[in-house]
């Protein structure tokens, strides 16, 4: 085993993807693989959304989603937050992290996480917390790729890595299958790191809902 320190504290890295941290879980940082998408302050907020439910969209792309109403530097804001597992050739496990009504706010730089060449691609900005009664919270930080949404407004901020190997998506999703309490994203601006999006989702249903969407991605397919 190998070992870093991180805030003064000694974390012992297991399998080089995940570290347990004084009861809290933490992986690496790496970047996506980026790919078309199925869909065109820290303080947490308020767990309000709906519960865990199986979508699919009009081209026939499957997740599992849920919603909320997350903080934005702008005010209150809808948020969903979505799974994704495409196998095969080119296939890819993904979380999707979508803010609605987006285009419209003026507080935050979501044109330095737009499109293959944006600034903030390469720096974990994007983070995932499980919150977990036992064993300590699973915490993933991760580069994403992000794109305006027509039909909302919005703004989706993507990370897709490869189906079939352990990733950091596979990381979150069986940490919510395994039974998480709750489910912190929090996205921190480019340009002024002290500028966030905060959302606090439900995890009511992720379990069932994530353990059937997710099957064929991750180390174990």
């Amino acid at each position: 085993m190998n070992y870093v320190r991180t805030n003064a504290l000694i974390c012992t890295v297991l399998f080089s993807a995940v570290a347990v941290c004084g009861g809290r879980q933490t992986a690496p940082t790496s970047s996506p693989i980026t790919r078309p998408s199925f869909f065109a302050g820290d303080a947490q907020s308020g767990a309000t959304g709906q519960h865990w439910e199986k979508k699919t969209d009009e081209h026939g792309g499957v997740s599992a989603h849920v919603a909320t109403t997350g903080q934005t530097p702008d005010g209150a804001a809808t948020m969903t937050f979505d799974a994704q597992c495409s196998t095969g050739e080119g296939g890819v496990a993904s979380l999707i992290f979508t803010v609605l009504g987006a285009a419209e706010m003026k507080n935050f730089d979501f044109d330095n996480f737009e499109g293959p060449d944006a600034p903030a691609q390469h720096k974990p900005l994007l983070s995932v917390t499980v919150h977990r009664a036992v064993g300590g919270d699973v915490v993933v930080a991760t580069p994403v790729s992000g794109s305006y949404t027509v039909t909302d407004k919005g703004f989706q901020f993507e990370a897709s890595m490869d189906y079939n190997k352990a990733s950091k998506v596979t990381i979150v999703t069986d940490a919510l299958i395994a039974g998480g309490s709750s489910l912190l994203v929090k996205v921190r601006g480019f340009k002024d790191p002290r500028k966030s999006i905060v959302a606090n989702f439900s995890t009511e249903g992720a379990s069932a809902v994530l353990g059937e969407v997710m099957k064929g991605c991750g180390a174990h397919h």
